[in-house]
């Protein structure tokens, strides 16, 4: 019995690397998951053919049982991590597109109301303050900090 297809890259070269690898690494675990399954098959399969029980399995099959178990909880823990890293790759694209359509407004309603540069200054310079928490970049003294 050989492992045939444990890694298939298929379409998955076109997707990102932060889906890439854990996408990869549940096709990897799902394919020892039914390598080992038809290992176990195999065994139970030689076990009737040699006039075993079919309702009692082999000893042989137990070692083969705990691997097979091992397996399916690596697959499901490779599998959360995949849409784990799914999950946080969107939030970040809708985060940054939150941003890009707020600074748009922003920057359209200044635009409308036709603010000399000083004036736009300071309206950008209110806006940034309130963005940030009123954070600007100095201390209390007034002194700027290196970040």
């Amino acid at each position: 019995m050989t492992r045939r297809g444990i890694v298939s890259a298929g379409d998955i070269t076109k997707c990102p690397p932060a889906q890439t690898v854990p996408r990869l690494a549940v096709r990897r675990r799902a394919a020892r998951v039914q390598w080992v399954d038809n290992v176990i098959t195999e065994i139970i399969k030689q076990h009737i053919d040699s006039d075993g029980d079919p309702n009692i399995p082999p000893d042989e099959v137990k070692p083969w049982l705990m691997e097979s178990r091992k397996e399916e909880q690596l697959m499901v823990r490779s599998a959360k991590l995949a849409i784990d890293a799914g999950v946080a790759e969107a939030v970040v694209r809708r985060l940054e597109m939150e941003g890009k359509v707020i600074t748009d407004a922003l920057v359209a309603g200044l635009d409308s109301l036709e603010l000399t540069p000083e004036q736009r200054m300071t309206a950008l310079s209110v806006m940034h303050n309130q963005l940030t928490g009123g954070f600007n970049g100095n201390n209390d003294d007034g002194n700027v900090i290196d970040q």
